[in-house]
């Protein structure tokens, strides 16, 4: 049956959204949605899931008893209004002839499951913005990873989006790749009754197109126990990143219009197919610099394949940035898949520093916006420049100092400090691991003061080309200010000599740079999340002075400064763990690194 809620309410539906303000948030603005553009779809051929939950958390994340939801996110939702929950999901599946790029049939029916959905969410209904973010666990790694999520969370909470993410594949709860550990073998207590293969018989994750289409359904409708509480949706925003965007790719084409369970997808950095043209419903993909000349056919795009967009597809390319970047390090191999899973060994030695600095998360925070108004109220999103290509085989056309010309050009790129690429290299079996990360070189001082003469100079740049972006539509205008208060806390433009301690030049090693990232990531937006932040910018910028000074008695009253603030940075971070306001685990990682530091400029002062 079709809802006609929405038309019900007479000539609009009005959707909350929140917007941020120095520290936390403000009262809700509203989206008012003609009701005539949008009527929620029919689900009735997709049968109905029982949920079980919420299930019990009986330890804090990274206790080594496991008895907490797989990557149990390490953001402040009490701080912003939110509430984590893990419920489990069983049914019956079918199993689906997908035809590429066409309307797909069913093979077999009434085949039994069960999974489990993590879900977060506003605790006031007021706040929910009526829009629920439904993640396809990407499973690449042997594990379930909520790509998006950390990517966007921050963003969600801050508009006021409900997230969910479903484990839909098999490889997520201990099969196929080896010697990773995974959901059943990583908590058997907690998870080890679930099954998406039917005890082995059922291969190819052929029950996952039928798994998210009725954890979609049942965010929609509910039932005796519902995973969104009081909350009551407007919309189903499908999402995923590589594998899963192409998994989910298929799914549109083949499966979706079975099933009309989900009212938008967008898709990021992944579906080597085509979108098929006549979609009932708007696709937005946003695609890194990684994803256009990579050969792997299943995952990644070429260009050989783009496609203009439509009234119902729009594709954005991200001039820069890597499939794997830097933000995604940070936030789960650095830290998330050190808590489930042990430490990490270091990046793979590629031929260039890893891993792009690009914020592509800025993109993807505007593109979700645009596409729940495309949705809601048939504003269609801008349409943005491509990455320039050329040659046989095809190239990405560069400027001269290294960065692809085209697409979008955030600050990264138009103020640039650094070659930022979405390509890399290497020998062996790092080759395909080098060629998704990315590349970050940063500029030699020569380059930097020939291109930004003062420290004014480059602030200045880094404005201009944000404000750019945030008319042209590419980034919404509270990350723009983000990226203009990181530059006005730099030290480019200063001629300062910043040795590896305040650089952020490969994954894995030990700087402030690298810290003072982390610690914006976990703690994004919030006033104390600001004041840690200060103090490492301070420190770094301690530290460029001693280079400069380079070992003189002067160099050495910068160091026992940038120590002094390190060592402010070390008390704060516990005073917020004893307050409950940062998890155990990143007060531990976080400290952890902040005393490395200060025992590396300690030696320094000291010679020992």
């Amino acid at each position: 049956m079709i809802d006609i809620a929405i038309a019900l309410r007479g000539g609009y539906n009005a959707l909350v959204t929140t917007v941020a303000r120095a520290g936390r948030y403000i009262a809700p603005i509203l989206w008012f949605v003609p009701a005539i553009l949008f009527v929620a779809p029919c689900y009735a051929a997709v049968p109905a899931a029982t949920a079980e939950g919420p299930i019990s958390a009986t330890v804090s994340p990274g206790n080594p008893r496991h008895d907490y939801p797989f990557f149990a996110t390490d953001l402040d939702l009490a701080g912003a209004g939110y509430v984590e929950e893990e419920y489990f999901l069983s049914g019956n599946a079918s199993t689906y002839a997908t035809p590429t790029g066409a309307t797909g049939s069913v093979i077999d029916t009434g085949i039994p499951y069960k999974t489990r959905i993590v879900v977060r969410r506003r605790l006031n209904p007021t706040m929910f913005n009526g829009v629920v973010i439904l993640e396809w666990y990407n499973v690449t790694p042997g594990y379930d990873n909520e790509y998006l999520w950390l990517q966007s969370g921050a963003h969600f909470m801050r508009a006021g989006y409900a997230y969910a993410a479903v484990s839909t594949q098999a490889v997520g709860f201990g099969s196929g790749v080896t010697g990773v550990d995974r959901l059943r073998s990583w908590s058997p207590a907690r998870y080890g009754s679930l099954d998406v293969t039917q005890g082995g018989r059922i291969g190819g994750d052929a029950l996952s197109y039928d798994i998210f289409a009725q954890a979609a359904q049942a965010l929609r409708s509910g039932g005796d126990i519902r995973p969104l509480g009081d909350l009551k949706p407007r919309m189903i925003l499908a999402t995923g990143e590589s594998q899963s965007a192409a998994r989910l790719t298929t799914y549109v084409n083949s499966v979706h219009p079975m099933h009309h369970v989900i009212d938008a997808l967008l898709l990021q950095s992944g579906g080597a197919d085509l979108l098929r043209n006549d979609l009932d419903i708007p696709v937005f993909k946003v695609l890194t610099e990684s994803d256009l000349l990579i050969a792997f056919p299943t995952v990644l795009n070429k260009v050989a394949v783009r496609q203009p967009d439509t009234d119902r597809i729009r594709i954005w390319e991200v001039a820069g940035n890597s499939h794997s970047d830097w933000q995604f390090y940070l936030a789960a191999i650095g830290h998330m898949t050190a808590r489930e899973l042990g430490p990490q060994p270091p990046d793979a030695s590629c031929d260039l520093p890893s891993r792009s600095h690009v914020p592509v998360q800025h993109v993807l925070n505007a593109a979700y916006d645009h596409l729940v108004r495309w949705t809601m109220q048939g504003v269609l999103p801008p349409t943005a420049p491509r990455i320039e290509a050329a040659g046989a085989p095809e190239r990405v056309v560069r400027d001269e100092l290294g960065n692809a010309r085209g697409g979008i050009r955030l600050a990264a790129i138009a103020a640039p400090i650094a070659m930022e690429s979405g390509h890399n290299s290497a020998t062996g079996p790092s080759a395909v691991t080098c060629a998704l990360r990315g590349a970050h070189v940063p500029f030699s001082n020569e380059t930097l003061e020939k291109l930004y003469p003062s420290h004014e100079a480059y602030v200045n740049a880094v404005r201009e080309a944000t404000e750019r972006n945030v008319k042209s539509g590419y980034v919404l205008e509270v990350d723009g200010q983000q990226s203009v208060e990181a530059a006005r806390a730099s030290v480019v433009g200063r001629r300062l000599r910043c040795g590896p301690l305040c650089q952020t030049s490969g994954a894995g090693m030990d700087s402030i740079a690298k810290l003072r990232d982390q610690t914006a990531y976990f703690e994004f937006g919030s006033n104390r999340g600001k004041r840690l932040v200060a103090s490492l910018n301070e420190a770094l910028r301690q530290v460029a002075e001693g280079d400069t000074l380079n070992g003189s008695a002067n160099a050495n009253a910068h160091y026992s400064l940038a120590i002094r603030s390190l060592t402010k940075y070390l008390l704060d971070v516990n005073d917020y763990k004893r307050s409950g306001l940062i998890q155990e685990w990143t007060a531990h990682d976080l400290i952890g690194a902040a005393q490395v530091l200060i025992s590396k400029i300690d030696k320094t002062v000291t010679g020992r």
